[in-house]
């Protein structure tokens, strides 16, 4: 079941956007918290959605090989 759950984790993450957005325009303290959850959570949230920052630059020249995995397919 846990699995389940964790298929809703990018709807989960805009509605908690939305009200973090709809929650800072009334000006109420709920924004902050919703803000701090998404802090902690930004590790997280950036493996989830794969955000590139240029971490794994590959460097001029290098050959890179890549594979599929095909195995089961027949």
């Amino acid at each position: 079941w846990l699995t389940f759950f964790g298929t809703a984790f990018p709807w989960i993450l805009l509605a908690n956007i939305a009200m973090i957005i709809l929650w800072a325009w009334r000006r109420n303290r709920f924004a902050l918290y919703h803000l701090g959850i998404l802090i902690l959570g930004w590790q997280y949230i950036t493996g989830f959605i794969g955000f590139d920052f240029g971490k794994d630059a590959v460097p001029e020249g290098a050959v890179v090989v890549a594979t599929h995995n095909i195995g089961g397919l027949f």
